[in-house]
């Protein structure tokens, strides 16, 4: 099928134009999969915080993104030393079946997601330009780490919520 594509001129100029990126979007975030996110996520030492990613490399405003969110991951340190935050990324296509069991329906990538003491806290969208996701991420953030309720803000999870 790939051959058939690129040999036609017509359709090589349409695939072309779809500027698809195949190159892996390096993080220094954890790679979270159906193997690893129990025991990352959930058992990780209470109170917490994981924010995850769900990207692919492929999707532009994941491509977008990238730039942002390792501004943020390295800012504030991806091993969570000091801060109490981690950092994790989920591929939507490589994870397919981890997305499908979360508690929400991943719509619009990239999206982003908190937990604490294993339970989902907040859901949010990025895909602006880098200095806006950069600000919005942080604020992300920064409002859980003064909250440590624990609780699921249903106000910016609603629409994902399935």
């Amino acid at each position: 099928e790939a051959y058939a594509v690129l040999s036609d001129e017509k359709r090589k100029k349409m695939y072309d134009a779809l500027e698809i990126n195949f190159k892996p979007l390096p993080s220094d975030a954890e790679e979270l999969t159906a193997e690893n996110l129990d025991t990352l996520v959930r058992g990780s030492e209470p109170g917490t915080l994981w924010v995850v990613q769900v990207y692919a490399e492929w999707h532009k405003a994941s491509i977008g993104f990238a730039n942002a969110w390792e501004n943020v991951v390295q800012s504030l340190d991806p091993s969570g030393a000091g801060v109490g935050v981690r950092f994790g990324r989920i591929h939507m296509k490589e994870q397919e079946a981890l997305c499908k069991s979360l508690s929400v329906a991943i719509r619009v990538l990239p999206t982003v997601l908190s937990f604490r003491d294993g339970q989902l806290l907040r859901v949010a969208t990025f895909g602006r330009d880098t200095q806006t996701d950069s600000m919005l991420l942080r604020d992300f953030i920064d409002t859980q780490l003064e909250d440590r309720s624990g609780h699921l803000d249903l106000a910016t999870a609603a629409a994902f919520i399935q």
